[in-house]
């Protein structure tokens, strides 16, 4: 039922065959999607997260008719994730070793490994908060690497990898648009701050298109808190640590410390005063 209430200039990969092979495995037989080779730019950046407005309200509404996979507890998926980081991730964050690599300290600011200490205490009730939120289903992964641009007449952009689909926080897909690129090497940090108010105001719009307009505060505060849960814990290339340093990786280590560093925005507000700061986004 997704593909029936996608946003204009969004659709799904044609599916051209399923093979069950048993033992809860299958196998899909999918377009492989022609996509334009060029960069995103801040006007597809914003198109994209107009879309996912548009798509937020569009697979709410039609939540009875979606697969029972899909998850439907608020925030599940963001909790699930965050389980994952403190298992898998804060351990290290809190430990002697990483920070004496050399790499690290070479760029990272002296207040880095205190802020990200108390960050991780105060993401439960950043989690609780989100719930308070509106809640709406969402694609749960819409970096711009699982939202192709296929060579079509307008350009659509085609939607994959829906495995973390479930009900989040309003905003919740514009944290991974925001930062997927950026991970991944394709555009700088210094690019996020003009980027994070162009999707904010396409996701925006993409809402009010759909007759279910949101606050821009409350918007803000669902993408910033689900960028703070989200990334700001698993900036850091731990694995590649490992390895011999060289240049490459040292701009690797540069360019996630100033990740890890914009995943944690004015989130120091919270520190003497999270109660004033997260009420005007809930109340």
């Amino acid at each position: 039922g997704v593909a029936d209430v996608l946003p204009p200039g969004m659709r799904l990969p044609r599916v051209y065959r399923i093979d069950d092979l048993g033992d809860d495995r299958v196998a899909l037989w999918l377009e492989d999607v022609a996509v334009i080779d060029t960069a995103w730019d801040l006007a597809r950046f914003t198109h994209a997260a107009r879309c996912l407005g548009r798509l937020a309200v569009r697979l709410t509404r039609a939540g009875h008719r979606l697969p029972a996979t899909f998850s439907r507890v608020p925030g599940a998926v963001l909790r699930w994730q965050f389980i994952e980081r403190r298992i898998s991730m804060l351990p290290a964050l809190d430990g002697d070793r990483l920070w004496a690599h050399p790499l690290i300290r070479a760029v990272a600011d002296e207040r880095l490994r205190s802020d990200l200490r108390r960050l991780a205490t105060r993401a439960p009730r950043l989690l609780d908060e989100l719930d308070r939120l509106p809640q709406t289903f969402v694609h749960g992964d819409a970096s711009p690497q699982n939202l192709l641009v296929a060579d079509e007449d307008p350009p659509v952009l085609v939607a994959i990898d829906w495995t973390l689909i479930g009900l989040s926080a309003v905003g919740y897909d514009l944290a991974q648009l925001l930062v997927g690129a950026v991970h991944a090497g394709r555009l700088p940090v210094e690019a996020m701050p003009a980027l994070h108010e162009a999707v904010l105001d396409g996701y925006c719009t993409g809402l009010a298109d759909e007759a279910a307009p949101v606050p821009e505060d409350v918007v803000r505060f669902g993408l910033d808190a689900t960028l703070v849960v989200r990334s700001a814990f698993s900036a850091l290339p731990l694995a590649q640590l490992e390895a011999a340093p060289d240049d490459g990786l040292a701009a690797l280590v540069a360019s996630r410390i100033a990740l890890t560093r914009y995943g944690i925005p004015d989130i120091r507000l919270l520190y003497d005063s999270d109660v004033r700061f997260l009420e005007q986004f809930t109340t």
